[in-house]
């Protein structure tokens, strides 16, 4: 019996920890994801917020040497189909993560949107899928176009 009682103790403890009631819950992940030109794209989607009634995504990767931002801003209160045009969406590259290198505007001949497919307005998270196409803008040297395909995202709004 007296065996028993430590171990127990121990899980009496354990079981009871958590005084506050999340304290145990996990923080949410986020993502933004894509097929760029093919190729599997990913990026940070933690500097997006939400503006009134209008959702900022901003898909960073600063990994490598290749700085990425994907931008998206669009007015949107519940899920469903967005499309994108003229300068809603953006997608650059940069040097020291300020001086842009090369630049794409959405291609308006395509038709490009953003699937809201949740919207938690009190968690302040959206998640959605998006397929965009790009024209190039700046500077000349670059490849003329770019996609983004099957994109997928989850983001926190601050």
């Amino acid at each position: 019996m007296k065996k028993l009682i430590l171990p127990l103790a121990i899980l009496i403890t354990l079981l009871t920890a958590c005084g506050k009631k999340n304290c145990c819950i996990l923080p949410q992940t986020t993502y933004m994801v894509a097929d760029k030109n093919n190729t599997q794209w990913s990026a940070d989607p933690s500097s997006s917020n939400l503006r009134n009634d209008t959702i900022a995504l901003f898909g960073s990767n600063f990994s490598t040497q290749l700085e990425e931002t994907l931008t998206l801003q669009f007015k949107a209160s519940a899920t469903g189909v967005y499309s994108l045009k003229g300068n809603q969406a953006l997608y650059y590259n940069t040097v020291g993560r300020d001086v842009i290198t090369s630049e794409y505007g959405l291609d308006d001949t395509y038709a490009n949107t953003v699937n809201i497919t949740a919207y938690d307005k009190a968690g302040k998270v959206v998640t959605g899928t998006f397929n965009l196409k790009f024209k190039h803008t700046y500077p000349v040297d670059k490849p003329a176009s770019l996609q983004f395909l099957n994109g997928k995202f989850k983001a926190a709004l601050h």
